[in-house]
Order: C-alpha cells, then structure tokens, then sequence
C-alpha cells in the first residue's frame, strides 16, 4: 500500500531496504485517552516517554502536553521542516500538518471507538482521503483504503508474524516477521510494521503492540535482521536494520 501519512519519514531506514512496510476545537481533553492511560501505551518501567527518534536523514521530535499525550511531531531533516499538531477532542483526534512554510498542508481527523482509531479522513478536501482499522483482540488486523488498498495482519503468539497485501491482478504481496525472545516495552515494532500515523501508534490509539522484540523481516528472497540495544532501565536506545551487502542503518530513540 503506497503511503499517505507525510510524517513517517522515520521509517525511511526500512524503505532504504526497500522492506516492505505499509507501513491514521475542544477543551474538554480527559475524555479521550488512549486505552492504556496517559503516557501508558509508551512507557518503560520506569515510566518515560520517546522523546526523539533519529536516522542518518532526520529526527522526529515529540512534544508532550501535562497529561502525557503528544500534541507536536516535528520532522528536521538537512533541507525541510515539517511540524504535526494534535489536537485531543471527545472521541476525535485532529492532525494538521504544517510545511517548511508554516501553511497547512493538511488535516487528518481521526474517530475513535473503545479507545482505538476505527477511521481517518482529510479535511478541506474535494476527494478526501479515508481509511479504516479493524482490530481482533485488541490488536490491528486490517488497515484499508477508499480504493480497495488493504494490509491484512495475522498474529501468531503476540507478535505479527505475516502481512499481507492482496493484488487482483498479480500475486499477494507477502512479508514476514519474526522476532526474539526479548520482550518489547514500547511499541516501535508496531511503528515500524505499519503506515500508521507513529504519534497515534506510540500512544496505543492503533492497538497493542508486539510482544517481542523484531529479529528477522523478510520479503521475497530478500531478509533485514534487527538488532536492539538497550539502556540500563531496559528503554531501547537503537535499532540496527542489516542485509547482507546493504550498509547497516541505525535508529536511535532518545527518552525524557
């Protein structure tokens, strides 16, 4: 499924691979919260939270408001500037986008039901851009597009094992996953898997994440390993994604 969410340029070291990922005005705030509770959905033990996420090309900031969610995502890379704002309204989540100009590029309007993103569409727009999630368990198991775009995931023992992208007119496209016997305390392989929006991934609006952590992602003949490290309260620090005969990228994720 092509992308349609601008700010997911933190997954340009999986796209370098060419893995295939697929990878959604108020003041009454405390109605809407991730199912986990503020903060919940992507915190370690010791309770912190994802500051930045940085690559060889960019970082992705994240700004927090006092109840714990994200309210900016700010993308710096070497030639633009690209700033998300969230707004948190009943049962709805609002993205603007903002250019390296400072205009609005666009608007995201997300519905939730029980805690979980169901549907997004574009503001301001003739012919809206919309999607839909399904979940199984609390877990996402289908992500859609208006034109008959899906990514289908099958869980297997907590983790995504398979994604699954139907093609009517040449074979399903097929990705599989398998992961270590770390256990995962944030939800990154969740980010990294998906095309969803990873401020709404992060703070568990898209569902629970994988149970482990990920070990091997595989295309076709082609395989990227992952390797983590950690810091001395378990938060993970880096992931570096290898294929053999590829220069090995690495994100490395900073917490407050």
């Amino acid at each position: 499924m092509k992308k349609t969410f601008s700010n997911i340029g933190i997954l340009a070291i999986a796209l370098s691979f060419g893995i295939g990922l697929t990878a959604c005005n108020n003041d009454d705030h405390s109605t809407l919260t991730a199912k986990y509770g503020a903060g919940g959905p992507m915190s370690s033990v010791e309770g912190k939270h994802i500051k930045s996420i940085q690559t060889a090309d960019e970082t992705i900031t994240f700004t927090y408001d006092a109840e714990g969610r994200i309210v900016k995502m700010t993308e710096r890379d070497d030639d633009d500037l690209e700033v998300t704002t969230y707004e948190y309204n009943g049962n709805t989540i609002v993205a603007s986008e903002y250019g390296d100009d400072g205009k609005v590029d666009d608007v995201i309007e997300y519905s939730v039901t029980d805690g979980l993103i169901t549907k997004s569409k574009e503001r301001n727009t003739l012919n809206p851009d919309k999607k839909e999630f399904k979940y199984q368990d609390n877990r996402l198991v289908e992500y859609a597009e208006d034109r008959n775009e899906k990514d289908l995931y099958t869980w297997s023992e907590g983790n995504i094992s398979l994604l699954r992208e139907p093609d009517d007119d040449d074979a399903d496209e097929l990705t599989n996953y398998t992961y270590s016997i770390d256990v995962s305390n944030s939800k990154l392989e969740l980010m990294i898997i998906t095309d969803c929006d990873p401020v709404l991934v992060l703070q568990g609006y898209m569902g629970e994440g994988t149970a482990n952590q990920l070990s091997n992602i595989s295309e076709g003949m082609e395989t990227t390993s992952c390797t983590y490290t950690s810091d001395a309260d378990g938060n993970i620090i880096t992931i570096a994604f290898a294929r053999p005969g590829k220069t090995t990228k690495t994100m490395n994720i900073t917490w407050e």
